[in-house]
């Protein structure tokens, strides 16, 4: 479900008024992107998230634009989050047109093993036109894991589980990721990333590294970048991304 957006919302977030310079109550925000890895922190009670970004991408030696990639995070409760994607604009042979949609949630979990932790589950919705979805619901989940190493890094991960249907049948897929974080100075930081799939059926699947950056320009506004690319049966893959994050 990582191909979900909205050009609406990406113009929404650009085009409106930026905040004023300063800090946030809540501190500065954690997002969900631009690294694969999803954060083990929930938005605060109260608060709406809306990240967005854009991706080029060679796969297979076509290319393939995907505009939006949206997701709005709520924060329902303490340690609760509600997750909305919109459905994307994915542009490539044989994929002009929207992409799938999802709903989901993530709850933070007791910290153990000196690591945050969080529980996250979610589940497409079949809404796309075109190559962009798949014609039925696809569930996942994933438990996210993160620690705070000596300045300035810090460390990431996910293991995850989903039940695709692919050619009409259900097989399972799984996941792990891991991310460093390097901050770079005060409101500028830095990633490097590795993350890869396992297939119930034909096992080691698709793996990719990146690395990105991130300028925090206020505790509630984010701008990133990425890039990365694919190696197994993905080799030869990559991709280039940018996107912003803001929280109201």
């Amino acid at each position: 479900m990582r191909r979900l957006a909205c050009p609406l919302a990406v113009s929404a977030l650009l085009l409106g008024p930026l905040p004023a310079a300063g800090q946030s109550p809540d501190g500065p925000l954690v997002t969900d992107r631009p690294d694969f890895t999803e954060s083990a922190a929930a938005v605060p009670t109260g608060r709406f998230q809306l990240e967005v970004g854009a991706t080029r991408s060679e796969e297979g030696g076509e290319n393939v634009l995907e505009v939006g990639e949206a997701l709005l995070r709520i924060g329902a409760r303490p340690g609760w989050e509600v997750r909305v994607q919109a459905p994307s604009w994915i542009a490539g042979p044989g994929e002009d047109g929207i992409g799938d949609a999802g709903v989901g949630f993530k709850v933070e979990l007791p910290p153990a093993a000196g690591a945050d932790l969080a529980f996250l589950a979610m589940t497409s919705i079949p809404v796309a036109t075109g190559d962009g979805g798949v014609d039925a619901w696809q569930p996942e989940a994933a438990l996210a894991a993160a620690w705070t190493l000596p300045a300035p890094l810090s460390l990431s991960s996910n293991l995850g589980i989903g039940v695709p249907e692919v050619d009409g049948e259900r097989r399972i897929e799984s996941w792990l990721s891991a991310a460093l974080g390097i901050e770079i100075a005060p409101r500028v930081g830095a990633f490097v990333e590795a993350y890869g799939f396992v297939d119930g059926e034909d096992g080691a699947g698709p793996a990719f590294a990146d690395a990105g950056l991130t300028f925090l320009v206020h505790d509630d506004f984010q701008l990133d970048a990425r890039a990365g690319a694919g190696f197994g049966r993905a080799n030869g893959d990559r991709y280039v991304g940018v996107g912003a994050s803001r929280r109201w």
